[in-house]
């Protein structure tokens, strides 16, 4: 069984295309001509969206267009990006993994700017590509600030700077706010100097303005301030410390903090003691507030009997739960219950299914099982072109069983 133990999540400050940002449906001729522009000063409907209905966002196609504007309202330039939702959430936003990029975007959480897409091709503006049949469609503006009002200019701006990239000028507003003990303005500032965005990088920059924002109880800076001595990024490991932060973020509610220190109770070592009780407790705290990955873990446990009783009816519906939200780790393991029928009644059928899902999104195992099961005709019938076409994906990501068998 593959593990993924001391992952702490690297949680960027997601916050969203805010103020000096507004939102219009795209038809089709704005998708390739550019937005309309507007502006919209009151977002507070931007946090509508039903959490409930994210099975039927995340999947799915997007096409997004934003209209820049100088400080004076003239337009700069528009840009279109095409993506697939990957997160909907009132807290993040909805998160968009962009086509053929490792970067995403972050739309606020505001179901009413996004509409469905009317069925044609769309062309992206900024490179010419065709898109056919997206599945929804969004339109923004954003605005820059005034350089005489910089000192007036509302947090959130700045973070519209930063969700569309516009580093250098985020800085510059974020560095006034930030000296003026905005917490929110330290965070971000702190991860511009770490990821030298807009700014040469300087970890230890980047580190004094986390800490600062930490260090008046925002969650988010804590939580990355413990990821940080965790990780040993520009400092010397110190789970200690990082204990200590992850802590009080989680004691806010922080499921990414209760994630991780669940997972430094599960590896152990640099002082903390490895207790599966204690990962136990924390993995369910996580789990309680919606963390995906939180449920994967409680799958393990519960699965070889970590910290409790082997229970594996319990680990599988921790995994169903994962792996109905996209969790590719939980669907290749519900693959491997029915495929070898421990805890289940077994079924090749099933096993495919939940093989393919976990495929589909790379996932190396997942396609080596997909090889076997073809080539075998298990739950399917023979299919050796298929069988083929797995396994070199599978040995094309390095999967050690499928290189071997390619020799």
């Amino acid at each position: 069984m593959n593990r993924y133990r001391h992952q702490c999540q690297i949680v960027l400050f997601l916050a969203f295309l805010a103020i000096s940002c507004s939102c219009k449906t795209l038809s089709d001729q704005q998708a390739s001509d550019g937005a309309n522009v507007g502006n919209m000063n009151d977002m507070n409907g931007f946090r509508d969206l039903d959490e409930s209905k994210a099975d039927e966002y995340i999947g799915k196609t997007i096409l997004i267009g934003v209209t820049y504007l100088d400080h004076k309202g003239n337009v700069i330039r528009q840009q279109q990006w095409f993506g697939r939702i990957k997160t909907w959430s009132k807290e993040k936003g909805i998160e968009v993994d962009l086509d053929d990029s490792d970067e995403f975007c972050c739309i606020p959480p505001s179901a009413g700017s996004i509409q469905k897409a009317k069925p044609g091709i769309y062309t992206l503006r900024s490179t010419g590509k065709r898109i056919e049949n997206p599945d929804y469609v969004t339109t923004w503006t954003c605005q820059e600030p005034d350089p005489k009002q910089l000192n007036k200019v509302p947090y959130d701006d700045a973070v519209a700077l930063y969700q569309v990239h516009e580093y250098e000028d985020a800085y510059k507003i974020l560095a006034v706010l930030a000296e003026q003990g905005h917490a929110e303005a330290q965070n971000m500032l702190g991860i511009l100097y770490r990821e030298g965005l807009g700014v040469p990088k300087n970890s230890k920059e980047g580190i004094k303005w986390t800490k600062k924002a930490a260090e008046q109880g925002l969650a988010s800076a804590q939580h990355k301030l413990g990821w940080i001595y965790a990780m040993g990024d520009g400092v010397e490991i110190d789970y200690q410390e990082a204990m200590k932060w992850y802590q009080k973020s989680a004691a806010q509610g922080d499921s990414d903090s209760q994630l991780n220190i669940g997972l430094m109770y599960v590896t152990g070592g640099y002082g903390i003691a490895q207790n599966y009780q204690e990962a136990l407790k924390w993995f369910h705290k996580a789990a309680d507030e919606g963390n995906i990955e939180a449920c994967y873990h409680l799958g393990i446990m519960y699965s070889d009997g970590e910290g409790v009783e082997p229970d594996r009816k319990t680990g599988f519906n921790w995994y169903k739960k994962a792996a109905d939200r996209g969790n590719v780790k939980s669907q290749f393991q519900l693959g491997m219950y029915y495929y070898q029928g421990k805890g289940v009644i077994q079924s090749y059928q099933e096993a495919l299914k939940w093989f393919q899902k976990a495929a589909e999104q790379g996932y190396a195992d997942a396609q080596f099982n997909l090889f076997v099961m073809y080539f075998q005709g298990q739950g399917v019938a023979q299919d050796l072109q298929k069988a083929s076409e797995w396994l070199e994906k599978a040995a094309a990501q390095g999967q050690p069983d499928a290189v071997t068998q390619q020799r």
